[in-house]
This record gives C-alpha cells, structure tokens and sequence, in this order.
C-alpha cells in the first residue's frame, strides 16, 4: 500500500471557528465497517494505514476491480442532502467512476447522485428517468493519481446538485436525485467503474449545508466527528 500525503489544503490553518457544523444523519469515520452516526454498516475492507486525520479508510486497493462499499440499509433521498466524503488517489480510465450509486447487485440504468462520465471525466448527477448524465462542467482528470486526500461534497437543493472540491464550488448539475443510495465507491454490476483507491470522512445530511460549512469541512484540522455541534 502507498504512503499517503496529507495535502490538498485540508487541516491548514483550522477553518473558521464561528461556522458551526451540524450532527450527520450518518457518519463513517474509516475506523469501522459500523457508522459512528446513525445506525448503519457496510461491506467492504477497511484498512490500517493513514487515512485523512487517523490511521483507517475505505479500501478500494490500487489496482484491480474490487466490489463496492454497500450499505446494509439503503440511504434515502428526498432532493435536499449533503454529502461529505475524502477520496486518494483516483483511478484513471475511460469508464463511469461510480462513486455512489442506488442500488445493488447490478442489472439495469439507476439513479448516482455522484458520478464521472465516462467520455468526459466529468463530474455530475446521472439520472435513471431521463437516462441522462447531468454535468457539473467540473473534469476531474486533474485529480487521477493525486498522492493527496481531496475533498468532495455535494449540496442539493430539490432541483439542482451544487458540486465542492477541496472546499470551492466548482460546478452545479441540473438534477438531483429523490430515490436512494447503497453502493459506494465502485458499482457492483461493473469490473470498470472503481473510483478511487480509499475513500475516508463519508457523511451524509439529509438536509443543505451551506457553502461555508463544506468549506469548515475541508479546511478543519480534526476529523468531522470532533467538529460537529
């Protein structure tokens, strides 16, 4: 396994103090299969080494086609949620990254809240109903076999899905999804779609942030769990 860096900005200069940052619906600190917030699990490998903050992170592995990280209980959507999550090094390729994805198993087109196009490296909302990936404009091929931690959020707001890497917002999808979400990191039903090789921080609110929360995410010193309120 690689030697993480710890760059990409996140733990500088200890973010904003006044911005206060809410209680998750749930929270996988990368310690545990088991969330520390809300009452879920997921399959998957977790590994020992240097995640974002402390030792501990969603392990997709530096090569191969692992399965996804799959909820044990399906993440309900309603349109309005943020999302919160710290990935290394992302796969390079020509296929979807598949980072969350409705459903499990496999077979047949459903809903990814977050996902890169395959043609584009793009980064967006795709969308069962319409068969249509709705693109932020962001392209995320910069971001392929980055040594450091990246942060990447979403906000929506029941109509469009506002994207943030490493604490800026770098674009906005016209879509949001209102089904659910199981699989994270890679899709079950493809050897190609692999993400990123660890993902650590996952939270998810039911509910918006606002743009200088994500920004208090990213810039903290200390993991979400000693910041929250």
């Amino acid at each position: 396994m690689a030697t993480f860096g710890f760059g990409g900005g996140g733990g500088g200069g200890g973010g904003t103090p006044e911005v206060k940052i809410p209680y998750p619906t749930l929270y996988f600190d990368g310690s545990s299969l088991f969330s520390q917030i809300g009452d879920n699990s997921i399959s998957g490998t977790i590994t020992t080494d240097n995640g974002k903050y402390e030792n501990g992170f969603i392990d997709f592995g530096e090569t191969g086609n692992p399965a996804p990280a799959i909820f044990a209980s399906a993440v309900n959507l309603t349109g309005r949620y943020t999302i919160s999550m710290w990935f290394y090094k992302k796969r390079t390729g020509t296929d979807w990254g598949s980072i969350l994805r409705e459903g499990a198993g496999g077979g047949g087109t459903v809903n990814y809240p977050i996902i890169s196009e395959d043609s584009t490296d793009n980064l967006g909302v795709y969308l069962n109903s319409t068969t249509t990936f709705y693109s932020s404009g962001y392209d995320m091929t910069s971001l392929e076999s980055d040594s450091n931690w990246i942060h990447l959020a979403v906000i929506a707001n029941g109509t469009n899905s506002e994207f943030f890497v490493n604490g800026a917002s770098v674009g906005t999808a016209s879509a949001v999804v209102v089904s659910s979400f199981k699989e994270l990191g890679a899709y079950s039903g493809s050897a190609d779609q692999t993400f990123t090789e660890g993902i650590d921080e996952f939270a998810y609110w039911q509910f918006e942030l606002s743009s200088s929360q994500i920004s208090e995410i990213y810039s903290s010193t200390t993991k979400l769990l000693d910041r929250i309120t």
